[in-house]
This record gives structure tokens, C-alpha cells and sequence, in this order.
């Protein structure tokens, strides 16, 4: 269905808008904890997908069943497949890989956002819809997403338990003015 595909595709596109939101939501709010957490979040996932994309390069399904869109990212995952560490950061196309990095922030914004009041439950379901997203949008395997949902986990875990990123009460708060 044309409508059921544009929902899931401005699910799947909205990644960057929940994070800009999340940002704003929470700064009116004035819950810095919560944004300082969510921020590490997002850094350690990131930092956590990155490596293991590097270290673990695949194509996806677009590659194995040639249905991969005009201007896909399968170059850039080729070059990196090869060896190649460096590209034309205004031509890269982004890199869909093993973990799914959208199935780890929708279920981080799911997380992020159960303190958001009413807000809550819409956007719940616009990362479920994400998630839902993820293997036509994303050119994802379910193996991909199970693992993002890993790398979500063991990055909230990090920020849960490293005590250098939690925030402190007793630090002055001029230090997050």
C-alpha cells in the first residue's frame, strides 16, 4: 500500500527529528540529567556501531537480492569491504551495515522519552513504526536489528554504569550552564 510505505518512510526518516526534539523537549523541561544521559547514549551506540562496522562489513539484502536503490550506500560498503578506511565525506553515501544503528535509536528514544508526559506514547509508536521500517528502508536483516538492539543495551548499560558519565549533584552547576 502507497500509504503504508510513506508512513514507515517518514518513521524511518525521522531519526534526526526525534533527536532535535528530544534536545529542545528536555532543555525546556530543564531535566539536564536526562539530556546528559541521552547524549552519552547516543555517543557510546554510535561509537559502538562504528567499530563494529569496521570491523565486521556487510551489504545487507539490497546486495544479495540486487534490489538496492539509485545511489545507495552498497559503494561505500563495497570500499569498506576492500579495505578502504578513508572516503569523500560529500559523497558518501552512508553505510547500512551490521548493527542496525536506526533499530538502536528507536529503541534509545523509546527510552529517552518515557519521561516526556503525554508526548510519550505518539512517538513510541513512530519508533516502532522505525523498526518496522528498518529492513525495507534500511536495507537491514533481522540479524542487524537484533544486534542493534545489543548494541542499545550494552550502551545504556555504559552510561548506567560508568560513573564518569553520570551526572553529578555535587558538581556546581555553572559546569552545565
Amino acid at each position: 500500500s502507497p500509504v503504508i510505505a510513506r508512513v514507515l518512510q517518514i518513521a524511518y526518516e525521522s531519526l534526526v527529528y526525534q533527536g532535535l526534539y528530544f534536545c529542545v523537549l528536555f532543555a525546556l523541561m530543564g531535566d539536564r540529567r536526562h539530556l546528559r544521559d541521552m547524549f552519552w547514549l547516543f555517543l557510546v551506540a554510535a561509537i559502538m556501531t562504528s567499530t563494529i562496522v569496521l570491523l565486521l562489513p556487510a551489504f545487507g539484502p539490497f546486495k544479495a537480492l540486487g534490489t538496492a536503490p539509485p545511489g545507495s550506500f552498497l559503494v561505500d560498503a563495497e570500499l569498506l569491504k576492500n579495505g578502504v578506511k578513508s572516503f569523500a565525506l560529500m559523497k558518501l553515501a552512508g553505510v547500512v551495515d551490521f548493527p542496525s544503528f536506526h533499530t538502536t535509536m528507536a529503541l534509545a528514544y523509546v527510552w529517552g522519552f518515557r519521561k516526556a508526559g503525554p508526548v510519550f506514547w505518539p512517538l513510541a509508536v513512530l519508533n516502532l513504526l522505525m523498526m518496522a521500517a528498518v529492513p525495507w528502508y534500511g536495507g537491514h536483516y533481522l540479524m542487524d536489528m537484533v544486534a542493534g538492539g545489543a548494541v542499545m543495551l550494552a550502551s545504556l548499560a555504559v552510561v548506567k554504569l560508568a560513573p564518569r558519565l553520570k551526572f553529578s549533584p555535587a558538581q556546581p552547576q555553572a559546569a552545565y550552564s
